[in-house]
């Protein structure tokens, strides 16, 4: 009889054990918990380069001169053209969204732009055409930057530093005379001021980053001189002018970003 027993219990004990696992293969699995994606960190050096184009303004107003071109004449002039060089820098991302960082820039230069007047003055309106010929051939700046990032992009604002060298060389003809060359005028310089400028920059990979940026340089009015050689006649040397100088950028460029954190 106690076998009989025994092995009831045994038969019921396995029947139970069997159900259980049937009734857990029926249950549904929780799935594994997904890794956690590390935020996107814009801390680190990076280096990078940039190409884009530029537009400024020169406006020129004469302190001593000829008698076709007085003191006290003025005319302006405007270049454009393109650019493209390098930048590097140092951002650090603070515990919150807020990127903040310095950044130098150099770029090599060609905006170029060409103008000609006729003198206002009586008695030589038709017989003294002046042209000039400037170029902007190099720029740089040293910037202070402070951004804010949502996810992978940053958007942010830049202010500091900025140098412009500026070439111009002009002529003064006689078109009454078959363009009788009268005049070789010729100067440069490397002008200093401000900058600002705000952009945007999308980091597409865990060390590179693409950025849009626009700039502008701000040189203010200073006095220049102006070397004249002069082929017919003679006049004043150096001839000194008060000018005023501003440029306009808009670039491209790509990072790449060292020490990366994640």
């Amino acid at each position: 009889m106690s076998g009989k027993l025994l092995l009831a219990g045994t038969i019921a004990f396995a029947v139970a054990g069997l159900g259980s696992q049937a009734l857990a293969a029926d249950m549904p699995v929780k799935a594994a918990p997904r890794p956690v994606v590390a935020a996107y960190n814009w801390t680190g050096w990076y280096v990078g380069g940039h190409i884009g184009g530029g537009w400024s303004g020169i406006d020129i107003t004469n302190v001593n001169g000829n008698a076709p071109f007085p003191a006290g004449t003025q005319n302006s002039t405007n270049q454009s053209g393109v650019l493209g060089g390098i930048q590097a820098g140092f951002n650090y991302q603070m515990n919150s969204n807020w990127v903040v960082g310095v950044e130098g820039d150099y770029s090599w230069a060609s905006l170029k732009g060409d103008d000609s007047r006729f003198s206002v003055v009586p008695g030589f309106t038709a017989s003294r055409l002046n042209s000039t010929h400037t170029e902007v051939d190099w720029m740089a700046t040293v910037t202070g930057r402070v951004g804010y990032s949502v996810s992978n992009w940053l958007l942010y604002a830049k202010g500091g530093a900025a140098w412009a060298h500026k070439e111009e060389n002009g002529t003064t003809v006689d078109p009454t005379a078959g363009n009788l060359l009268r005049t070789v005028i010729t100067g440069d310089e490397t002008r200093f001021g401000w900058t600002i400028g705000a952009g945007a920059e999308w980091g597409f990979a865990p060390n590179w980053s693409a950025k849009f940026e626009y700039n502008y340089l701000d040189f203010g009015t200073d006095r220049e001189s102006r070397n004249a050689a002069y082929l017919v006649g003679t006049g004043l040397n150096p001839l000194v002018r008060d000018t005023d100088f501003h440029i306009h950028v808009v670039k491209a460029g790509l990072n790449y970003r060292f020490n990366f954190l994640r």
